[in-house]
């Protein structure tokens, strides 16, 4: 992690100047001093001489440092790690840091300039489904100096393939290998199964010469600590609830980053979220709403409100060996009270199936099992961990014994899922359709943690990824799956709401062009008229 930069204006500030952080410059040079003595001073080759000082002119002023500009956002409480890529940091603001942080193959459906010169699909030889041929651009570089390689790329390919608990690994599944060449900056990949959708690979690299010897699973738990992207996560103070984001002055891509200094604010309820957005000491929140949020906000005058969908859905994942079991459980449940009391509003909810999926079964089955049913829960996720709670209290009133395991979600899915000692768990899932997203279901091997699969899984697998089967047709196939073996319980889409106070300039002045949140602050610029309350 690199050091904590003292900064001199308050962090509170909207849009802060001060003059306290050096420039940004090229590696310094070393200059020769001559001979030196034991002690390290420059060894004189005369004897000294007297010297006169060169007169200064009137008009001649100090030298001023440029100014910093700061911005400041309120954001949810975050415990979670920093990794993107693994389901236990499923959250808005992780995705949303890693997008300013790591650098990318492709962003949205282009290649991204900055950091390859070329990508594309090469003869492929016999034995090989399919090869693409990465050109990563020569002055790409993490912040440190240390140029982005081949290395990188192939750290995020083991990751993805070894680990439990990964988002989306289907399209690095099928890749049997990864060579690298001309001092790593040409990186052939080799494919097992034609990959119609490789662009969606080696999103949110990871620098690997920092953490080639770190298990996949705990890396970034406490912080990024190098960049490849336009800004660099200086500092996490859990304690304090902030998160500093410098501009990464290494940047060596288009369009660098516009503010200097970009701090995020938890914000615990909506009575600070108003005091903050009332005084400018936020331009923009981005966090879950409450029961009254919208109403109470709406009436800032200098603030605009919008409520946004996320592809994001709160689910019970049923773990049971029996189908039957399954959906008694499933049937069990009341959806629509469990998203209530799990958010603690009835506005702003968006229940999947008007929560009425799964019709009660009353085989009784669940009741018979001899042991209380354990539901599996991160207690540092808030709601997901209220919607745990709910759904034990509504199976103990229908006589089913059931129990909340509390343990961080890594642990759940890498000791407590393979050990069989939890039945269900709570957890947000993506919902994004995209062909790796759709494949999950159909990874069946052990370390995927299912407790059923298709008898054709893998033949449905490779229809996905080589597009003989599209997203949407995977996700109709999924439905019905999910319908008949009753596999999750879909309980509630992630809402969020965005505030436009005052103090930043961004995409428009209108709020609902602000949709992609803090993913878009190195466009941001303060707004130099916005007045701050100290």
């Amino acid at each position: 992690m690199p050091a904590v930069k003292k900064v001199c204006a308050a962090w509170l500030a909207t849009f802060t100047l001060s003059s306290c952080v050096a420039q940004p410059g090229p590696p310094p040079v070393v200059e020769d001093k001559g001979p030196t003595t034991a002690m390290g001073s420059s060894a004189p080759t005369s004897a000294p001489t007297a010297t006169t000082p060169t007169p200064v002119a009137d008009d001649v002023r100090p030298l001023t440092r440029p100014q910093r500009l700061e911005v400041s956002v309120g954001v949810d409480h975050m415990e979670t790690g920093f990794n993107p890529h693994l389901e236990a940091n499923n959250t808005q603001i992780v995705h949303d840091i890693a997008g300013l942080v790591l650098p990318s193959a492709f962003r949205g459906n282009s290649i991204d300039t900055n950091v390859l010169e070329d990508a594309r699909v090469v003869e492929a030889p016999e034995g090989v489904a399919l090869r693409i041929r990465y050109t990563i651009a020569r002055a790409a570089q993490w912040s440190d100096g240390t140029p982005i390689t081949g290395a990188d790329f192939a750290y995020l390919w083991r990751g993805m393939t070894s680990t439990a608990g990964v988002e989306d690994p289907a399209g690095y599944l099928a890749i049997d290998d990864i060579n690298t060449s001309a001092g790593g900056q040409v990186v052939t990949v080799d494919f097992n199964t034609h990959v119609e959708r490789w662009d969606l690979l080696f999103q949110n690299l990871l620098p690997s010469h920092l953490l080639g010897e770190v298990d996949f699973g705990t890396a970034l738990r406490d912080g990024i600590p190098a960049s490849g992207g336009r800004f660099l996560l200086n500092n996490v103070d859990r304690a304090r609830g902030v998160i500093t984001l410098n501009r990464n002055d290494r940047f060596w891509g288009k369009d660098p980053a516009k503010v200097d200094i970009v701090t995020l604010q938890e914000v615990g309820n909506l009575t600070q979220a108003m005091g903050m957005l009332r005084s400018g000491q936020v331009g923009f929140v981005d966090i879950v709403p409450e029961q009254t949020t919208q109403e109470a906000l709406e009436l800032l005058p200098e603030a605009q409100v919008d409520m946004v969908s996320k592809p994001r859905q709160l689910r019970v994942k049923l773990l049971l060996s029996n189908r039957q079991a399954r959906a008694e459980m499933a049937g069990a449940l009341d959806v629509d009270q469990v998203a209530r009391l799990a958010t603690g509003r009835a506005s702003a909810l968006a229940v999947p199936y008007g929560g009425q999926l799964f019709a009660p079964q009353g085989t009784g089955l669940l009741s018979l099992q001899g042991r209380p049913l354990v539901i599996g829960v991160d207690p540092v996720d808030e709601t997901a961990a209220m919607a745990a709670d709910v759904i034990a209290d509504q199976l103990r009133v229908q006589g089913i014994e059931a129990v909340v395991e509390r343990q961080r979600l890594e642990t759940i899915e890498t000791e407590l899922i393979p050990a069989r000692r939890v039945d269900a768990v709570v957890t947000w899932e993506s919902t994004e359709v995209t062909p790796f997203a759709v494949a999950d279901l159909f990874l069946c091997e052990e370390k995927f943690n299912r407790r059923w699969c298709p008898d054709n899984a893998q033949d449905i697998m490779a229809d996905i990824l080589s597009g003989r089967i599209s997203p949407e047709e995977a996700l109709d196939i999924i439905r019905g799956f999910n319908r008949e073996e009753a596999l999750y319980v879909p309980l509630l889409d992630e809402t969020r709401v965005h505030v436009l106070g005052r103090g930043i300039l961004g995409a428009s002045d209108s709020v609902v062009d602000w949709g992609k949140g803090l993913g878009a602050a190195a466009s941001w610029e303060p707004d130099k008229q916005a007045k701050v309350e100290k």
